[in-house]
């Protein structure tokens, strides 16, 4: 394995968790982890699945704009079929970004912030910069 690569092994090592990323599927490079994950809920994937890859080709950001995904960051996305009301769901980008946010700080000791509405910043760095910026979508 390589040293840098993202493994389950490694994900699971910091996990606290009863059901979420029970499953998790690790890919070097995909075209889109949110596209991907979409796939795997129509075929019927189990909630709390989680998609990680190192690099997306395709990744698209909020209003469909092109998403740069270069390697050297973690792009996620986790298949949640929540019982709770539409009006509520909005809430869970946030939720999501602000779990992430923490996760980082105490597994790495690093000063996290979220830029809106779920881009994790490192440093106050983004886009392009290498393990500076993870997406929380």
């Amino acid at each position: 394995m390589e040293k840098n690569r993202i493994s389950e092994e490694q994900i699971r090592k910091y996990l606290k968790t009863e059901w979420l990323a029970g499953k998790i599927i690790c890919e070097t490079k995909i075209d889109s982890t949110n596209r991907y994950a979409k796939e795997l809920a129509k075929q019927g994937a189990e909630n709390g699945t989680l998609v990680v890859a190192e690099c997306q080709e395709s990744g698209r950001g909020r209003k469909g704009r092109m998403w740069e995904s270069p390697k050297g960051n973690a792009y996620f996305s986790i298949i949640l079929t929540p019982n709770i009301s539409a009006d509520r769901i909005a809430m869970m980008t946030l939720v999501a970004a602000l779990s992430v946010a923490k996760a980082i700080e105490w597994v790495y000791d690093l000063a996290v912030e979220i830029k809106w509405p779920n881009d994790i910043l490192i440093n106050k760095k983004k886009g392009g910069e290498s393990m500076e910026r993870i997406d929380a979508s």
